[in-house]
Parts: C-alpha cells; structure tokens; sequence
C-alpha cells in the first residue's frame, strides 16, 4: 500500500478523505484500502449499526457520528470539523462503497493550477 509519505513529498501540505456512511461493513475495509497514502480520513456517521464505526475507529480514522443531514450538509460538515493536521490542502468525498484512484489524485497533486482539490 502506498503511503502519504512516498507520495507527498517534504512540505507539501496534508490531504484529507471525508466518507460519507452508514452501515458500510460490507465495502468500508476496500474503500479504507483505497485511503492508506492520505493524511486523514473523516468519517461521518449518521448510525451505523453494524460495526462499521468500529472497523474505522481501529482502522485510524477519525469519527464523527452525527444525524442524517443530507450529502452537501454532511460534507461541509466534514471539512469544517477541527483538524488535528491543520488545514487541508486537498479534500476528497466519498461514499463507504467507493474507493479511491491514486493516478487520479496525484494528477489533481501535482497540478499547481487546479482550482479543485
């Protein structure tokens, strides 16, 4: 699995994945494979109850448990939850039964004009 480290090089700042969940256990450890290079990972939980918080809180990442407000609701809330890293440079949503694409990122990284991060 690649690290955050092997991918961002000395000073670039953090990077971020917010997923979006509820009752994921079925496809939640692909979507985290897909995460392992990111600086943090932000799950929002509207109640899952069938370990799915858990899986996530063993696996590093930080849990927010929070009701259903919607997907826009729920990622804005994501993105201005308190950091431990500070703030993010680049922040990407996802839902608990995707995974990410590293090729796609790093273009989007390594691309000082992008407006979109």
């Amino acid at each position: 699995m690649t690290s955050a480290a092997e991918i961002r090089p000395a000073g670039r700042p953090p990077v971020s994945a917010i997923l979006v969940v509820r009752d994921e256990v079925a496809s939640i450890e692909r979507c985290l494979d897909s995460l392992g290079w990111v600086d943090e990972v932000v799950v929002l939980d509207s109640g899952s109850r069938d370990g799915t918080q858990e899986i996530c809180r063993r696996r590093g990442c930080r849990v927010i448990e929070t009701p259903w407000r919607g997907f826009g609701a729920m990622k804005k809330l994501a993105a201005e939850s308190k950091s431990p890293l500070g703030r993010m440079h680049a922040l990407y949503a996802l839902d608990g039964m995707k995974a990410l694409d590293v090729a796609t990122v790093l273009r989007g990284l390594n691309d000082t004009d992008a407006n979109v991060r």
